[in-house]
Parts: structure tokens; C-alpha cells; sequence
């Protein structure tokens, strides 16, 4: 698919090919012209009483509801925030302090997003326990090593639903399981259950009832809509203090102006990513293997980094031994084939992905490795 043409040299127009979706998706054209539109027709800021501030706040309550409608949830358990990774802070931040007299003990793993694993580490200065749970070479983690690390004294836990690197599908149902029986031993409403859903929210079940989360963070940029927009899901009655503490918007948990326009085009990718959710899946199943069987055939010795069914259809992350993945990253835009190499949040490590490391891969190959990630339009 063509997202655009470039000079090269000679003045050559070369295609672009783009297969790094899991970075940032290119945004909907349609989303496009609802962000122009939105920002010329609702300057008003939605707090304000006059009548610009009134239809500004229609928009901003007509997405929430969107919103919710897409996650079946409560139109107040919808918090609209700047970015996936402010959702995950607000999430870990905001609910730990609040039940720190009932403990001090939180769980997540050790492939985490930075926007939670760095929280967390952060805790840890501030006097809380953190257990990291392990992944198998597959990527994923074992449910029996959740079970075996809640204590009476966890207060929350915090696992991704798929990796933005490998792919890798983690068991929320089974966890939600786990932690739901855990609860009922102890008879207390804790720990409380959160999961960055970032990377799945275009392929996999999003209703956070069925999942079994308390807190579900969304990313406009990884669906078609425009960056700077991200969303929580809160569960009606979980713990909070307010981290942004500023006019008390979105129900006191994120104050700041809401940007009208940006939510309004995230409601209607997210409302376009779930129609395409179930075809769009079978699609990028179907092309993915294809590359996959092409490029192992093509190239013998590479290896395929992640479990091979437990993925999201549209990724597909490789080692080439020998060749440096940045390199190869460099090599291949040259050639206008748009890949990563792995997190885009932490690119450009010289110490290699920390979730290849988990997975028991060597820093050598994990210096070797890219990742390609299809979309709606590949």
C-alpha cells in the first residue's frame, strides 16, 4: 500500500511501503478531516458555560458514550487522557497510593510496556514490593506463576493483553480467574486488575466485563486516529487519587482541557476498528503467515520470535543472525520498506529489547531482530 511518495535520488519517485503498525497506525483519512473539521467548528473549551462551550461538551460526551458503546461499559467509567502511556501511569499511579494501607504489593511482568514497567520501578523507591513475572521462550506467561505470587497483601496487577513487540497474547481470562478466587479466599475487592490493551484493541475482545479487568488503557494512535489520544477504562467504584491535579476534569481522575477534536476522531476509529475486528483479523492472519513462509523459505537461518499461534494476526517479529537490526531497519527505507525494531518508545537501545532478553533470546540476536507489523491498508 502506498502511504506516500518520496524523492530519491535522480528525483526517482519511490513507493513506501508501510509495515510498522505497531508503532503508530497511519491515520484514517476520514479521521483526518473530522480532527480539521472538529477544530474550526468547536473551538470552545468544554468547561465553559456559554454556548460554544456547550456544543464543545456535546462532542465530548457524545465520544465518551461511543466509547463506551464499543467497550460496553458505563458512559463515567470512560476517562479520555493524552496517550496510552499517560492511561498506564494514571492506572498504576493513581489507584496504588489510595490502597497502600491495605498493602504495598504489586504484580506485572517482565515484558511490560516502559510506560509500566518504569512506574513500577519507580514504586519501588517509594517503598513497594514488585514482582515481575517471567515469560516462556514463547513470550507468555504461565497463569500458575500469577497464582503462586498473590499474597493476602497484593494490591494490584498489571499485565499486558498483548506484547507490542513480539505479539504475544497474554491469558487475561485465565488470570482474571485467578485473581477473582483470590479475592473470594481473602474476602477483600483487591488487587485490583489492569491491563494495557494498546496493541490489541484493533484484533482482539475489548469488553472489559468479559476480560475480567478493572482498568483497560486504549491508544487513538495505534487504531487509525489521531496521537496525542488515549483512554482509560475505570471500573466503577476502584480506588483512586488524582495524579494531574489541576480543574478536576474527567471525573476528577485526568484534569486538563479535553482536546475535542482528537477524542472525537479517536471515538470513531475505535468504532471503525471494531467492525473491522473480526474480517480484519482473518486478513492479517492470512498475510502474516504468507510473510512468514516466504521469508523462511527465502532465508533459512532466521527465527520466527514469539509464540507462532498465540499472536496478534498482524505481527511478525524475526531475527536475522548476522545482520544488525538496525541496519537492516536503514537498509530496507532505503528501499521504501517501513519496518521497526522494536518498541518505539525504547528504540535505539544498545542493550536490545528487554522482552527478547525475558524470552531467553541472546543480546546478540536481540541486536538482530525486527519486527513488521501489518495494517488495515497492507
Amino acid at each position: 500500500m502506498v502511504f506516500g511518495n518520496r524523492p530519491d535520488e535522480g528525483c526517482v519517485m519511490k513507493k513506501i511501503i508501510y509495515l510498522d503498525y505497531a508503532s503508530a497506525a497511519p491515520v484514517d483519512p476520514r479521521v483526518a478531516r473530522m480532527v480539521h473539521e472538529y477544530s474550526l467548528k468547536f473551538p470552545g473549551n468544554p468547561s465553559s458555560l456559554h454556548s460554544l462551550g456547550i456544543s464543545a461538551k456535546k462532542v465530548l460526551e457524545d465520544s465518551r458514550r461511543a466509547v463506551a458503546s464499543v467497550l460496553h461499559a458505563r458512559v463515567g467509567e470512560v476517562i479520555f487522557t493524552g496517550s496510552g502511556t499517560e492511561s498506564n501511569n494514571i492506572a498504576i499511579v493513581g489507584t496504588s497510593p489510595p490502597l497502600r494501607t491495605s498493602g504495598q504489593h504489586i504484580i506485572t511482568t517482565s515484558i511490560e510496556h516502559p510506560s509500566v514497567l518504569n512506574v513500577c520501578q519507580a514504586l519501588e523507591r517509594y517503598g513497594f514490593s514488585v514482582t515481575y513475572l517471567p515469560v516462556g521462550a514463547n513470550g507468555i506467561i504461565d497463569p500458575r506463576d500469577l497464582a503462586k505470587s498473590l499474597r493476602k497483601d497484593t494490591i494490584l496487577v498489571s499485565l499486558m493483553y498483548a506484547n507490542n513487540e513480539v505479539g504475544t497474547i497474554q491469558p487475561i481470562f485465565q488470570c482474571s480467574s485467578i485473581i477473582r478466587k483470590h479475592r473470594k479466599k481473602y474476602r477483600q475487592k483487591f488487587p485490583y486488575f489492569h491491563s494495557d490493551a494498546c496493541q490489541a484493541s484493533s484484533y482482539l475482545e475489548m469488553n472489559p466485563v468479559k476480560l475480567g479487568v478493572d482498568m483497560l488503557t486504549l491508544n487513538s494512535a495505534k487504531i487509525g486516529g489521531p496521537r496525542g489520544v488515549g483512554c482509560l477504562y475505570m471500573k466503577r467504584g476502584v480506588p483512586f487519587e488524582e495524579v494531574i491535579i489541576g480543574g478536576g476534569q474527567e471525573f476528577g481522575k485526568r484534569s486538563g482541557t479535553e482536546n475535542i477534536p482528537g477524542i472525537a476522531g479517536f471515538a470513531f476509529a475505535l468504532k471503525q476498528a471494531e467492525k473491522y475486528r473480526v474480517k480484519g483479523s482473518k486478513k492479517m492472519a492470512t498475510l502474516r503467515d504468507l510473510c512468514m513462509s516466504e521469508l523462511t523459505v527465502r532465508f533459512p537461518s532466521i527465527r520466527i520470535n514469539g509464540d507462532r499461534t498465540k499472536r496478534l494476526p498482524n505481527n511478525l517479529h524475526i531475527t536475522f543472525p548476522g545482520i544488525d537490526a538496525e541496519a537492516l531497519v536503514l537498509y530496507l527505507d532505503q528501499q521504501g520498506v517501513c519496518v521497526g525494531s522494536g518498541s518505539a518508545c525504547s528504540s535505539g537501545s544498545i542493550y536490545g529489547s528487554h522482552v527478547l532478553l525475558a524470552m531467553g533470546i541472546s543480546k546478540k540476536h536481540a541486536l538482530q531482530s525486527i519486527r513488521i507489523t501489518l495494517g488495515p491498508s497492507t
